[in-house]
Parts: C-alpha cells; structure tokens; sequence
C-alpha cells in the first residue's frame, strides 16, 4: 500500500469516526442524560420528593425559583395553580418538545397534585 493510499484510507476512516459521533453517539447521548424524555409519572415522581404532597404554596414557590421556571403556559388549569415551563428538547431532528408541570393546590394553599405536560413545538 503506498503512502498516499494509507493516507486517503486513514482521512476517510477520521472522517467516518467524526460523522459517527456527532451523528449517532452524541445524540444517544443526549437522549440518555436529558431527565425531560423521562415519563410523565416519572418527571412528576421527582417533582414531588422536592415538593411533597401538602407543602405549602411557599415551599413550592420557593422550589420553583431556585430551579430558575418561569412560569405560565397551560391553559384552563384549575384556579390557583401554578404551571412552570421545565425545559424543551429535540424530538427527531426536527421539532422541539416542552414540557411543563402544573402544581394544583387544595383549598388550604397545600399541594394536591403534580400534572406533567407535553408540547409539540416547531414541527413542520
């Protein structure tokens, strides 16, 4: 094999790797480690071991700001609830997915329930 040949074969092999690994890997990767592709109940399930049910509407205000939330999104939530925009993602390339949480107090200001939301955004 001549010297030229090794180094058209190791620049292609280079170029596959790197096409490999922002391609394929580094998306996988991000599939893994993004806690928003979790399940709804899952999501929801980890928002509650900070807020458990029967905090107080402080407690929960205080939680949803050290996280940074902003607030609002979901329409036709039960009076007195506050909805949080988590995040966003990538969702096949092509359109981003947001997720909220709405905290549904009781009548007494203590957390009833933790809703967890989806949204398509973006798509073509």
């Amino acid at each position: 094999m001549t010297t030229r040949r090794k180094l058209t074969f190791g620049l292609v092999a280079v170029a596959g790797v790197l096409a490999l690994s922002c391609c394929v890997i580094q998306p996988a990767i991000q599939w893994l480690i993004n806690p928003l592709r979790r399940s709804n109940e899952t999501i929801a399930a980890s928002l509650f071991k900070e807020s458990p049910v029967g905090s107080s509407r402080t407690v929960v205000q205080e939680t949803i700001k050290s996280h940074g939330w902003p607030s609002g999104g979901m329409p036709d939530e039960p009076i007195g609830s506050v909805t949080v925009s988590l995040g966003s993602y990538t969702e096949y390339y092509i359109a981003d997915m947001a997720v909220f949480a709405v905290y549904v107090f009781d009548d007494h200001d203590r957390l009833e329930n933790i809703r967890v939301w989806r949204f398509w955004g973006n798509a073509p």
